[in-house]
């Protein structure tokens, strides 16, 4: 057994709330994006001995470039989602834990735990949209491979099945909160997560396509 320990594998073992699901959809998206920076990092990094990168001078270094730069975004973007998981999570628990003994009290707690379920709603959407960019900018990555050959395009593949992943995983808090967000805003987040829906299986089913057609050297 390993003596190594990953302290958000540990800490998402823990018999806590938090971090959960969500967090690790995030997690997920998180990796993808370092996988990506990975695959742009090694292509543009010189060979040992000093020789050129790989590619050709007709600017498809720099496209590498833009790509990892917004991976680097990308990545901070799911860190973010990450963190505001957990913090909307707390907050709805909080909200639990409110006062119900009256009317009044039992009104407020109510109001409470709709605005923490739309909280709670909001990150795992974000996620949606994150990895939707994500998948795009892996599709851009590939193509670029035609003209500029990437190193590791396996892991290329890699982060398209995590990004994948971080969204059908993020699909399971909406689908469980949602019910608690308050109607006149539920209408528009399912909304929003049906029409992001829609666009993940036809942009993973093309890149994943495009990123194999590399892999076996067609």
């Amino acid at each position: 057994m390993s003596t190594q320990t990953d302290d958000f594998a540990d800490r998402l073992a823990a018999a806590t709330p938090t971090p959960g699901g969500g967090a690790a959809a995030a997690r997920a998206g998180r990796h993808a994006c370092a996988l990506l920076r990975m695959v742009t990092g090694i292509t543009l990094r010189p060979p040992a001995r000093g020789g050129k990168t790989a590619g050709n001078p007709d600017g498809g270094l720099e496209e590498v470039r833009d790509a990892a730069a917004l991976a680097e975004r990308l990545q901070e973007t799911f860190e973010s989602i990450e963190a505001e998981d957990i913090a909307a999570f707390e907050a709805y628990l909080a909200a639990l834990r409110l006062p119900r003994a009256t009317p009044g009290e039992a009104a407020a707690r109510r109001d409470a735990k709709g605005r923490a379920a739309e909280r709670a709603t909001e990150a795992p959407l974000r996620t949606l949209r994150a990895a939707l960019e994500t998948l795009r900018l892996a599709g851009r990555l590939a193509d670029i491979s035609r003209k500029t050959p990437l190193k590791a395009e396996s892991d290329l593949g890699v982060s398209i099945e995590l990004a994948a992943a971080a969204f059908r995983a993020a699909e399971m808090n909406i689908r469980v909160n949602l019910p608690e967000v308050p109607a006149d805003r539920r209408a528009a987040i399912e909304r929003e997560w049906k029409e992001r829906e829609a666009e993940l299986d036809p942009t993973y089913r093309l890149v994943r396509r495009v990123v194999i057609e590399r892999l076996e050297g067609r």
